[in-house]
């Protein structure tokens, strides 16, 4: 299940074909942008209808800072009854625009960088506890709009390409903005479940 939560939040998910990142991310290095919810803190863990037996973890959603708006987000797998590894950690943002929610994932352990610059996974998220629904944004839709955002295409390491959404945060804002609710600008959504 780690896949699955990894898939679900994950610039980690960089290496595999169809993600896309982005190199400026939703809010503004102050943060004015950013909302702080608190009932998004605590464990989650995805609902999975076709767990792979041995696979299991959650995902362990705290402040990252008194005075700011960010939330650190960390990735835990478990095997049998015990944690395995090192969590994978990101810094993630929620911020809204026009009436939906998106987050601003962003890996903290290893970034995937250009010029030393973190990569930015966008997701949109519907919060209605004690679930929340992901959709993280189609690839496919972005190349076939090439004059709504800028992006390029890359090779990643393991030779899958990728495309990489190089606009500003007020373009990528506002290509969000206009299509949030078109259904083929999203993958497949992806729920979680608070966790008992």
């Amino acid at each position: 299940m780690r896949h699955a939560l990894v898939i679900l939040l994950s610039p980690l998910f960089l290496c595999s074909a169809g993600c896309m990142t982005c190199h400026n991310g939703l809010c503004s290095p102050n943060e004015p942008e950013a909302i702080f919810d608190r009932n998004l803190l605590g464990e989650w863990a995805p609902i999975d209808p076709k767990p792979r037996k041995g696979d299991e973890g959650y995902f362990k959603v705290e402040r990252d800072d008194p005075n700011s708006s960010a939330y650190r987000v960390s990735i835990i797998s478990v095997t049998g009854a015990r944690e395995s590894g090192e969590p994978a950690v990101f810094k993630a943002y929620l911020t809204k625009l026009g009436d939906s929610f998106f987050l601003d994932a962003i890996d903290l352990l290893r970034p995937e960088s250009q010029r030393g610059l973190p990569r930015h996974a966008i997701l949109k998220i519907d919060i209605k506890m004690p679930e929340i629904t992901i959709w993280a944004l189609s690839e496919d839709f972005v190349r076939g709009h090439p004059d709504a955002i800028r992006s390029k295409v890359e090779r990643s390491w393991l030779g899958f390409e990728k495309v990489l959404v190089t606009a500003t945060t007020g373009e990528l804002r506002d290509f969000l903005r206009e299509h949030a609710h078109k259904p083929a600008a999203w993958r497949e959504p992806k729920m979680v479940l608070r966790h008992q």
